[in-house]
């Protein structure tokens, strides 16, 4: 939900990469930010990063924001259906953050 308020707020037709990463950022105490707190980079710099990447805003945006195929993968990367259902949150972020640092426009956010 985070992520489609994100790109619906950014005006995406389209739920991104970005997005999914911004929506990490909503709740500074959750893990997501912590871990990111953690590898020495503020919350803020990242926003920007992630918000730099954006694409232009549309011209419509519709009710229901649909993920494009790279977000549709990190959200659903392939792997055994009893993982996905007994993962402890923590590593459900984990793989999360993992994908998302795989995409080249978000992997060079300065520390």
């Amino acid at each position: 939900m985070a992520a489609q308020n994100e790109a619906r707020a950014a005006g995406n037709a389209e739920i991104r990469p970005e997005h999914l990463v911004l929506s990490l950022l909503s709740e500074p105490d959750a893990l997501a930010a912590m871990s990111i707190l953690a590898q020495g980079v503020t919350l803020e710099t990242v926003r920007q990063a992630a918000t730099a990447t954006l694409p232009r805003a549309a011209d419509q945006v519709s009710a229901l924001v649909p993920f494009d195929p790279q977000s549709r993968r990190s959200r659903n990367p392939r792997r055994p259906r009893a993982e996905v259902t007994w993962s402890p949150p923590h590593m459900r972020v984990r793989r999360l953050v993992s994908s998302l640092w795989s995409v080249p426009r978000l992997s060079s956010v300065p520390a």
